[in-house]
């Protein structure tokens, strides 16, 4: 069933350069308990798609289109009603976790008031006992060895892991419908990554949560996803079932991110070879003209240069923006 639907969705940002177009032609659905991977080269748009859905963009945003969420489009909502959705129904775990914390407020204070959200928005009457109960056990949860100490620290105590842990633990006691993961374990070392990752598909398993995991690393999300969508210059390339995307990619970017995946069997007999996608991605203030990738393109045809492809379905479930597949006669628009 569909939690998240978002249509024709636009972002762009006024700056004292002018005009940044960063998302456009955004749609996409996501299933109660679906854990989609957004992925994506630095600079493809994936943490303005985060903040669009979740209405936490900057004040110099402006954005059209319809994201929806219970029949509610979050769009319309002023901001006085969006605080209802927040935090139990829409929560982001930001790229920067300390700006997610309070600086002078303890770690224990900030993570009782989640548990009073969730208590008081599920209907449950508020308990201390309980929401000190419900802290400690997220904390447990995220392998901190000592939760009574870190409840008694302030943000700036806590090294980077630490807090982006302590918000991933926020994340747990809330248990919102849409949770938006920005680069959630970027800090993390293996052992707290494999953790979190379990964490997170228990979230998807037991609550029937939708998560959007948002990553530069297309290996770390088949590791956590069910889906895969790829973005670049802010428009969706590609989206299938993990397995399909990984094992045969269709977007000439998407075979391109995925032959830059080290090896490890190859390190371990000396016969790696690195690939990357030449070229960089392009500034927006300054996008190519016609589809975005084709200045980085092996298979760029005339046509890639003067007119924009548009998303196209297969007959296999697969999506993707590319004139490779315009001739496929299963395809269809949209």
């Amino acid at each position: 069933m569909v939690l998240l639907s978002i249509r024709d969705l636009y972002v762009g940002y006024k700056t004292v350069m002018g005009d940044l177009h960063i998302l456009d032609d955004i749609n996409l659905d996501v299933d109660r308990g679906e854990i989609v991977g957004i992925v994506g080269e630095s600079g493809s748009g994936k943490s303005t798609l985060g903040q669009a859905i979740a209405r936490v963009l900057p004040g110099n945003a402006f954005v059209s289109g319809r994201v929806m969420v219970d029949g509610v489009n979050l769009l319309e909502l002023s901001e006085k009603e969006m605080e209802k959705y927040r935090g139990t129904t829409v929560f982001m775990v930001l790229q920067n976790p300390f700006t997610s914390l309070n600086p002078v407020k303890t770690i224990g204070y900030q993570l009782m008031e989640a548990a009073r959200i969730r208590m008081v928005r599920s209907g449950e009457k508020y308990s201390e006992d309980r929401a000190y109960e419900m802290a400690i056990q997220a904390l447990k949860d995220l392998r901190f060895p000592d939760p009574e100490i870190i409840m008694l620290r302030y943000p700036h105590q806590l090294s980077g892991g630490q807090i982006q842990r302590v918000v991933l633990a926020m994340a747990l006691i809330l248990k919102p419908k849409i949770l938006i993961a920005d680069e959630p374990t970027s800090a993390l070392d293996v052992t707290i990554q494999a953790q979190v990752i379990n964490l997170f598909k228990q979230l998807s398993k037991e609550m029937e949560s939708a998560i959007l995991f948002i990553t530069h690393d297309i290996s770390l999300a088949y590791v956590i996803s069910t889906r895969i969508v790829v973005l670049y210059a802010g428009r969706i390339m590609e989206d299938g079932d993990v397995e399909s995307v990984i094992r045969e990619p269709m977007h000439p970017y998407t075979q391109g991110l995925i032959a830059g995946v080290p090896d490890l069997s190859k390190f371990v007999s000396g016969k790696v070879k690195l690939q990357s996608i030449p070229g960089n991605p392009p500034s927006f203030l300054d996008l190519p003209s016609g589809c975005k990738f084709h200045p980085r393109c092996p298979y760029v045809k005339d046509i890639c240069k003067v007119q924009e492809p548009k998303l196209i379905r297969l007959n296999n479930n697969r999506v993707v923006r590319c004139w490779l597949y315009s001739g496929d006669e299963h395809a269809t628009s949209g």
